[in-house]
């Protein structure tokens, strides 16, 4: 069998994620199959013989194991605490960000004690809170918290288990540590980067620059993110293997040309000032993956040994995942492994067949061959992009649901670019952290001004073009890509099978158009509850079908670009009727984007003359507008395809109630007095609410739906939250439910 370490390893990160994603109830059964096929497989004796099918199973059942046991000793014990208070005894072990408004701070808590007595040791949690604290890295903290269990995928591949919202921060106790551990100078080191790049970049510059060579992007806003996501770019700010390779490259230059070193001494310099950045970057699993690819082809030069590159891929996936099992879940390694693979499979043969279609010409003239030379590296730039797109769309359409459409013209754009960025922020550090020739800083950072800029405008410019990202906004398009992706690589693999391709896209378009028919005919009696995570406020948008009704539209304006892109996920571009219960922005902020962004066929609001003029001219494009009074206090109803919506304004109420088949939703907006509700409201299926609402113990449900950003939950939701089961948008994130 070739290359059994880089079999482990893929197999390894496959099993991981399809344990991760689908949860633990599936870890026993596909367990069980995984040893029936085993057993199958040793007794088969071709198979035995191979080695691959019995090393793959036993590779994923040791993934499932792990991911289960992780399961066992970390995450169940969160149901347990989720929505309890706590007091926690904690070490801060990262910098902390602050975002949306509020602080965060990543700790490792050395006791976790409820107040029911139970006890963990050992736990990392992100406590975020509305104040900051005067805290630095290794100082403990003692507090009174809140325990909430996380389903961010995010959160667990960095091994945090748990959030805690800090409600009292003025009560905190902190005490600083005597003896600082090693992490606290590398966080320190960190920090002074960053504060240096602060002051000698604008902020845009800066919050890109930080991103780009440490993957902060918390000083990142939306918009950005959205510009550089649609425009294929979002890769730039993610440290990976461009940026490891770019930066080994510089320092091979530097040793070995200008120091006249050694390669064997300068691979182990270079090797451990990896190891260095990799820790200022935090460990993230994308740059150990890249970092461990490229120290160990540096450790087998210095060993007179030839390196792997497959075999080095699969042993750093085996690195990552066996430390954390949860990082097989985490976007950034799963873009990096896919487009590294990508490169590794198909870039070269694709370089080498385009080239000679292209470069058939005479090698006599030097015109000639330096039109070779510089068509050969545009050709190199151009087959290593497409090769990491195409093995890195099947991530992108299973997370963002996008594909962007011009992403390989823009990183081409782009590509040239990044080496020099990368030259031109170390030398911008290095000369201001040296006195003699600090002042050079400053021509330094002009130059990486002028190359950020460059990139960001590239990305303003491609995600504004007609047609920058095709939606998918079909449920069985994750499933229908996994399918086709593993069966492209079968064919790949297996050389004898190759020529059957145009079979294979015909039996994928067919798919597709049976997957698009089913789907259809499941969601026509599907009711779908969206609730995006939009900070203060609140929006919520009902689907029957293929129908779809917003019954509020607002938040912080931080969110307006992940909200709105929700809404359009989720309602395929297409509202039959908006609602917009009051002119407070907690619950219309959004108004204006989406009925610019989507088609809407009817709206309904109350006191319009309270709007800003370019929303009443937005609502020029509904097919109708139905304008209510807030000062009658009498209840709007409207019915369309099977879902009525009911909604009361008055004082000190602001409320929706929705009929929908069997289903019953309330939504409680800020400043609502639940006693002046109809008596029929009281009594609902789903309770959603947000802000300070007075006499709640009236109400009674099924499933509680929290959006805010914890102001009020000590005050507001401890009477109708009793047991913490509630669902949080600043917990979970966007939520969706399905009946």
């Amino acid at each position: 069998m070739k290359r059994p370490l880089a079999v482990t390893g893929f197999v390894y990160l496959a099993a991981s994620a399809a344990a991760v994603f689908l949860g633990q109830g599936v870890l026993l059964p596909a367990g069980a199959v995984m040893l029936l096929g085993l057993a199958m497989s040793l007794k088969c004796s071709r198979t035995r013989r191979s080695g691959a099918v019995p090393l793959a199973l036993i590779t994923a059942l040791a993934a499932f194991a792990a991911v289960g046991l992780y399961n066992n000793a970390k995450i169940v014990p969160a149901e347990k605490l989720a929505g309890k208070q706590a007091v926690i005894n904690a070490e801060l072990c990262e910098l902390p960000y602050q975002r949306y408004g509020q602080y965060y701070y990543t700790v490792n808590a050395l006791e976790l004690k409820s107040r029911d007595g139970s006890i963990l040791h050992d736990v990392k949690l992100l406590v975020y809170a509305d104040e900051p604290l005067e805290a630095s890295p290794s100082d403990i903290i003692t507090a009174d918290v809140r325990i909430s269990r996380t389903h961010n995928s995010y959160d667990r591949s960095k091994g945090i288990i748990y959030r805690a919202f800090l409600p009292y921060p003025q009560t905190v106790r902190l005490h600083e540590q005597e003896h600082k551990p090693l992490y606290y100078y590398i966080l320190k080191m960190r920090y002074g980067i960053c504060q240096r790049i602060e002051r000698l970049l604008p902020n845009e510059q800066a919050a890109f620059v930080k991103a780009f060579l440490m993957g902060d992007s918390y000083s990142f806003d939306d918009d950005t993110v959205s510009s550089l996501r649609a425009a294929g770019l979002s890769h730039i700010i993610v440290v990976s293997g461009l940026h490891v390779a770019v930066i080994v490259n510089i320092l091979m230059l530097f040793f070995v040309r200008i120091m006249r070193m050694k390669k064997r001494r300068a691979a182990v310099i270079c090797s451990a000032v990896l190891l260095l950045y990799m820790a200022v970057s935090g460990f993230s699993p994308s740059v150990v993956r890249a970092g461990i690819m490229q120290i160990i082809p540096m450790l087998c030069a210095f060993a007179f040994r030839r390196s792997d590159p497959f075999a080095a891929l699969g042993a750093a996936l085996l690195m990552i995942l066996i430390a954390k099992p949860y990082a097989a879940a985490d976007i950034s390694l799963l873009l990096s492994f896919s487009a590294t693979l990508g490169i590794l499979l198909i870039q070269r043969p694709m370089a080498v067949r385009i080239s000679k279609g292209l470069f058939r010409v005479s090698r006599g003239r030097r015109k000639n061959r330096l039109l070779i030379s510089a068509g050969a590296v545009i050709l190199d730039a151009f087959t290593v992009t497409l090769s990491a797109v195409i093995f890195a769309l099947p991530v992108t359409v299973l997370y963002f649901r996008q594909v962007p459409a011009y992403s390989v013209v823009s990183s081409m754009l782009t590509s040239f670019a990044l080496p020099f960025l990368m030259g031109s922020v170390l030398i911008m550090l290095v000369l201001d952290i040296s006195f003699v020739l600090s002042f050079l800083a400053v021509p330094a950072a002009f130059v990486t001004g002028l190359l950020t800029r460059q990139i960001l405008f590239t990305a303003d410019i491609v995600s504004g073009l007609p047609f920058a990202y095709i939606q998918l906004y079909w449920g069985f398009v994750p499933l229908w890509v996994i399918l086709c992706a593993a069966l492209a690589a079968v064919l790949y693999l297996r050389r004898n099978m190759r020529h059957r391709i145009r079979l294979f896209a015909l039996t994928a378009a067919l798919t597709f158009m049976v997957g698009y028919a089913a789907n259809y005919l499941v969601q026509r009696d599907t009711v779908t509850i969206l609730v995006p995570q939009v900070g203060q406020g609140v929006t919520v948008m009902i689907r029957n079908g293929n129908d779809s009704f917003v019954i509020a539209c607002g938040g912080e304006n931080s969110y307006t670009q992940s909200a709105v892109h929700e809404l359009c996920l989720g309602s395929e571009k297409s509202i039959e009727y908006l609602l917009l219960p009051g002119k407070d922005k907690e619950v219309s902020r959004f108004a204006e984007n989406i009925l610019r962004d989507i088609s809407v066929d009817a709206a309904g609001i109350y006191d319009e003359r309270s709007y800003s003029a370019s929303v009443r001219q937005a609502l020029d494009k509904c097919g109708k507008v139905l304008r209510y009074n807030a000062n009658d206090g009498k209840i709007r109803s409207i019915g369309q395809d099977g879902c009525v919506i009911e909604s009361l304004r008055a004082y000190r109420i602001c409320a929706v109630y929705v009929h929908i088949k069997s289903c019953r939703v309330l939504l409680c907006c800020d400043g609502t007095d639940c006693a002046g509700l109809p008596e029929e409201w009281l009594s609902t299926d789903i309770l959603i609410v947000n802000g300070e609402l007075k006499n709640t113990g009236l109400l009674s449900y099924d499933t509680l739906i929290i959006s805010d950003r914890e102001k009020y939950s000590d005050i507001t939701y401890r009477e109708i939250d009793s047991d913490g089961s509630a669902l949080r948008t600043y917990m979970d994130g966007s939520i969706t439910l399905k009946i």
